[in-house]
């Protein structure tokens, strides 16, 4: 026979387990976004303009300030055809920004454009462990690009920031796409198979 005093502490056990089964839920996502977050997104995208096999390797002014690229090597006239000198000769047109975003929609990431300075009928949120620098915005996507079609400055939308477990499918598709990124640089190097970042040393 179950004695009185298990059927009256039950209750408290269960609910201790279900505080319990949170703050382990709480802290695997934290684990998640200190290896998924934006900030490391931004590191991705500098092995991502380079090794996978359809990288566009941009080497526009802007790919090669976030260090995407190394500066060209090949040269031409200096700008306002001035004599005396020679200047890289950088693409004209970002390639990479437009590839990174096709390439997201690839993974089932959703894109939308925004502006910092835009009005929302949703809240901005402050402060997100996906997110620590700057802010995330409560737009139905999972990339929101803030800037030029550079992809320079860009944040998490509601489906990436909104998961409350880090075994999410929308977190999933993330891990996925970085995984895609970086997968060159992340192999042994008996599987680099010669592959090594174009433009590099």
């Amino acid at each position: 026979m179950v004695s009185l005093l298990a059927l009256a502490s039950k209750p408290l056990y269960d609910r201790e387990m279900l505080e319990l089964r949170s703050e382990n839920e709480s802290l695997k996502l934290k684990l998640f976004w200190k290896d998924y977050n934006v900030h490391k997104l931004h590191k991705a995208m500098q092995s991502g303009n380079s090794f996978p096999a359809d990288a566009p390797y941009c080497q526009c002014q802007t790919c090669v300030h976030f260090k995407r690229s190394v500066r060209p090597r090949k040269k031409g006239p200096l700008h306002g055809g001035a004599s005396g000198g020679s200047a890289p000769l950088y693409d004209a047109v970002c390639k990479f920004g437009p590839w990174f975003a096709s390439a997201a929609r690839r993974f089932g990431l959703t894109v939308k454009k925004a502006s910092w300075g835009m009005h929302y009928d949703s809240t901005q949120l402050m402060e997100h462990d996906s997110n620590p620098e700057l802010e995330v915005l409560d737009l139905d996507c999972h990339l929101v690009n803030t800037d030029g079609h550079e992809w320079t400055h860009f944040t998490y939308g509601r489906r990436l920031w909104g998961a409350t477990t880090a075994d999410s499918p929308e977190l999933k598709k993330l891990s996925e796409f970085f995984r895609y990124l970086q997968r060159y640089c992340l192999v042994g190097d008996e599987e680099f198979v010669g592959r090594k970042r174009r433009g590099w040393p």
